[in-house]
């Protein structure tokens, strides 16, 4: 195996493997003592654990023998307190009657300083009682407990001295509780009980009572007794483990020991004893010093012949280094001194070889690039050569004019420059495929010196190049080519788009659907905010909204009419000069009509309108607004112009349909009345053929006729077809002007004689609580007519219809004739119940009405009514009296229609009496006696 392929250091780590040689030997000698640094650990820590044992073995040792002493003691206690409680002055617990061994219990026992007997109620009996509070904590305790109370350690005001008070209960034969006997014992002298002799200077021992008292302990017992450790908890938890508790801790006395701990049975005390760390730990510690001073020694001899070894390997090692850096360098004559180890002597020879075939190689490369760089700067597209880094090692004429840098100055530049975004995973993961050859993606864009971003189509080869690997990317500047193909897919995308347009507006009938149809399909290649289409009545100078379409957010409105003043008259006036209205900031206009105004209020920042103009007539407008400034361009005010165009002869053939539909309805309907008129006598019926025509062959929703009571002014329905009752209940005639309901259409067409129209309810506030039962008919426009007899209007005609804006000029002025044809009628059928009337009076003439008179000579149905009154009167065998004759033609008519007398001032001016029988007297034949 060649030097080469067997490293020095036998592990396969990449990190390990580029390591300095003496470095490797240092590593290896150091794995070579792992073994024994190892074992010399397991020694230390078996040490170590060693010595944990036999300080756990010997505190439990120490605390099991203080626990033995202690527990005798509480029993020696325990018993004393039991005899002193059965004898029979203590049972009595009489105060007349004390026992004698209260004074006498110093001499029984030297620990024992005070004997004393409390009553339940804490008043003292016997012996050096004091009165204490029965609620206090170890009165109660010992009164409740059934056996001896240890309790915890107090202290002494008038002897300063720490003492412990066990208390037993005194019960009588029945078991109550008589009195409570209490036994004082001294702490320092119960700790010369405890710990008779002096413990080693490395133990210590201590008792503490349940409140975390020190009740003993040694060494420094007066210094702690009665003194609270600060950590009772963690004691009490540690003391009542299963198995005894075990630490390492800090003592009062500031010495680290390891302790154990153990409870007290039946006192609540703890017990805790310690041996100093120190002490416990010192034959590890020389175990722990005595190997590491071993592992250094022989550490330091191994790193001492590692060193020595790699100096003998390293040298003809540097030799090959220095040759290498030389050649990086460019010293191509640079060549190894053929010296050292054998393996090291190959490679040498070898080197210097592969130098001199080097030099070779890179002379006929020169050749080839001479002849190489003229064709890639002839190249029509951009060449652009990398190194392995992707940094720019080449950068041809023609990349220098796509991308308007000079070649000096891209040089040594990284790749990414020349792109617009990050593509660096793209050209790792070509790195990495070993692909020879790759097209890059289509969405790929370039980005020129002076920041503009372009198409770009570009391919990239790998070039193996003297060991090193060359990446060469082919650029082509492509945005002419991409401009020229989206502009003739828009214009195909548009023509589509007509396309489907005209035969979806061919397939539409109203105009509404027409609208409706031009704005959805507009909308998928113009984006607007909200758009609409407006049909013009230049009569009322209202604008009628046909058809919206709009995005969420957008201006929201309901109103169907919008008038000339709102909607703007300047772009009116524009529109009917065939121009465009596009605004690219609506803050910018100085004055703003309502509806503009509206819209700014809304969101709206820049807006389109264009007309809708169909044989030189301007039907409309198309309306289109957004949310940004300048939100149409210019491309799209030309889809939206050629939308419009076809739009408006769809539009204008819609309207005409519609028209003449509507105007044949009405016709219908006009033809179909004036055959009730002829046949009809009865004005109820009249009435009720007259709803009925109008719904079922005018095509109208509902129809109802109302009635006013001359005497009262207020009215009802009379007729209707088509509605419901809920409605009619709701509908409330009037002709007086001061009522809630005087400004609804059908009171409004009573009280002022002319026709009402209502063409959008949803924005009409007269009509009041009846507009939600009309929306929920589906009505959306009301026409009032007034029904005329003569002079006075006694009742209204009332149309509806469920298309908004049913009601033109053309159809009103049709319905006009409609409203006189039914007035003619009522007027007929009045006349003809008074005539009935009249031919059963006793009366021998009959006059005609002045204003008969008048009318006649200029309306045809006043002449033919009177025609009709002659001949009625005369087949009545009555005379005819015409008063109000005034003119010569007047005159004339009634006598070719037989009238028999004519009255009026034609003949002569009121006279006085005189002067009357002066002209009778001169005119005797104009006047003659007719009954």
């Amino acid at each position: 195996m060649r030097l080469s392929e067997q490293p020095l250091f036998p592990l396969r780590w990449p990190a390990l493997r580029h390591w300095p040689i003496q470095a490797q030997l240092r590593a290896l000698v150091l794995a070579s003592l792992l073994p024994l640094a190892l074992l010399i650990v397991i020694d230390v820590i078996s040490s170590a654990r060693h010595a944990l044992d036999s300080a756990r073995n010997e505190t439990r040792h120490l605390i099991e023998d203080a626990t033995r002493d202690i527990e005798h003691i509480v029993l020696d206690t325990e018993r004393t307190l039991a005899v002193l409680a059965r004898r029979p002055q203590v049972q009595q617990a009489d105060r007349s009657n004390c026992d004698p061994i209260f004074q006498n219990v110093g001499l029984m026992t030297p620990d024992f300083t005070r004997l004393a007997l409390h009553a339940p109620d804490g008043q003292p009996l016997c012996g050096a009682a004091q009165a204490t509070s029965p609620t206090s904590l170890w009165f109660s305790e010992g009164l409740r407990s059934p056996g001896v109370v240890l309790g915890d350690a107090r202290f002494d005001q008038n002897s300063q001295r720490w003492y412990l008070m066990p208390t037993l209960a005194v019960r009588d034969n029945s078991g109550q509780v008589t009195a409570l006997l209490s036994l004082q014992i001294d702490l320092p002298a119960l700790r010369s009980r405890i710990f008779p002799h002096a413990l080693p200077s490395q133990q210590a021992l201590a008792v503490l009572d349940r409140q975390g008292r020190f009740l003993v302990r040694t060494p420094d017992s007066q210094t702690w007794v009665g003194r609270t450790t600060s950590d009772v908890d963690a004691i009490q938890r540690m003391a009542f483990q299963p198995d005894g508790g075990f630490e390492r801790a800090v003592d009062v006395d500031g010495i680290t020991r390891l302790r154990s701990y153990r409870p007290l049975p039946g006192s609540g005390w703890t017990v805790i004893a310690g041996i100093d760390e120190n002490a416990a730990l010192a034959p590890y510690e020389w175990r722990l010093a005595l190997g590491i001073a071993l592992g250094i020694a022989v550490l330091w001899l191994a790193l001492t012949l590692a060193r020595h070894l790699g100096q003998l390997i390293a040298a003809p090692v540097h030799e090959l280094e220095r040759v290498a850096i030389a050649v990086a360098n460019g010293d191509g004559s640079a060549r190894v001194t053929e010296d050292g180890p054998s393996e090291l002597l190959i490679v040498a020879r070898e080197l210097n070889r592969m130098l001199d075939l080097r030099a070779a190689q890179q002379l006929a490369l020169k050749s080839s690039e001479i002849r190489c760089s003229g064709i890639i700067d002839a190249a029509m597209d951009g060449i652009v050569a990398l190194d392995e880094q992707w940094r720019i090692v080449l950068f041809n004429a023609a990349a220098e004019k796509i991308f308007g840098y000079a070649s000096t100055a891209v040089v040594g530049m990284p790749f990414q420059t020349l792109l617009s975004g990050d593509h660096n995973a793209m050209l790792r993961a070509f790195e990495l495929s070993g692909e020879g050859h790759r097209r890059l993606p289509g969405d790929l864009n370039g980005l020129r010196a002076d920041g503009e971003i372009f198409p770009l189509e570009a391919s990239i080869t790998r070039l193996p190049d003297a060991g090193q690997t060359v990446y060469a990317v082919t650029l082509r500047d492509i945005g002419d080519r991409r401009r020229a193909e989206e502009a003739l897919y828009r214009h195909l995308q548009l023509l589509e788009s007509l396309q489907d347009l005209a035969q979806a507006i061919l397939a539409a009938h109203l105009p509404q659907q027409v609208a409706q149809i031009g704005l959805q399909r507009l909308h998928t290649l113009v984006p607007f905010w909200d758009g609409s289409v407006t049909v013009f009545d230049m009569e009322d100078e209202e604008a009628t909204v046909q058809a919206r379409e709009h995005q969420p957010g957008s201006p929201s409105s309901n109103s169907k009419r919008i008038s000339f003043d709102n909607y703007g008259r300047d772009d009116i006036e524009r529109l009917r000069e065939g121009r465009p209205c596009r605004v690219a900031d609506l803050d910018s206009l100085a004055q703003r009509p309502p509806l503009l105004e509206q819209w700014r209020r809304q969101g709206v920042r820049s807006y389109l309108r264009l007309p809708i103009v169909a044989e030189g007539q301007l039907l409309g407008a198309l309306n289109l607004a957004s949310d940004q400034l300048g939100g149409f361009t210019q491309h799209q005010l030309g889809i939206a112009q050629a939308y419009t165009g076809l739009m408006a002869i769809a539009l204008q053939q819609a309207l005409l349909r519609q028209r003449i539909e509507r105007l044949n309805h009405v016709y219908a309907v006009l033809s179909g009345i004036n055959a009730l008129i002829v046949r009809c006598h009865d004005r109820e019926a009249l009435f009720d053929g007259t709803c009925r025509i109008a719904v079922e062959a005018g095509a109208f929703r509902m129809a109802w006729a109302g009635v006013i009571d001359p005497a009262t002014g207020e009215g009802q329905v009379v007729a209707c077809y088509g509605g419901d009752q809920e409605y009619i209940d709701a509908v409330h005639l009037t002709i007086h002007p001061d009522t809630p309901y005087s400004e609804r259409p059908a009171c409004r067409a009573l009280r002022t004689g002319q026709p009402v129209v209502c063409n959008d309810l949803t924005v009409d506030p007269s009509l009041g609580v009846l507009r939600h039962p009309l929306q929920k008919m589906g009505i959306n426009a009301v026409a009032c007519l007034p029904l005329r007899i003569g002079d006075e209007v006694p009742a209204v005609f009332t149309l509806f219809s469920g298309a908004p804006n049913a009601f033109d000029h053309e159809e009103m002025r049709l319905l006009g004739e409609l409203a006189d044809d039914i007035g003619f009628a009522l007027a007929h059928i009045a006349a003809t119940e008074k005539l009935d009337y009249l031919a059963k009076l006793p009366v021998q003439a009959l006059k005609i009405d002045r204003s008969f008179i008048t009318a006649m000579l200029e309306q045809p149905d006043a002449m033919t009514l009177v025609a009709a009154i002659v001949s009625l009167a005369h087949s009545l065998r009555l005379a005819v009296v015409a008063e109000g004759v005034e003119t010569e033609e007047q005159a004339q008519a009634l006598s070719r229609l037989d009238c028999d007398v004519m009255q009026g001032y034609l003949f002569s001016q009121p006279l006085s009496a005189e002067a009357m029988r002066q002209l009778l007297k001169q005119h005797q034949h104009i006047a003659t006696p007719i009954w």
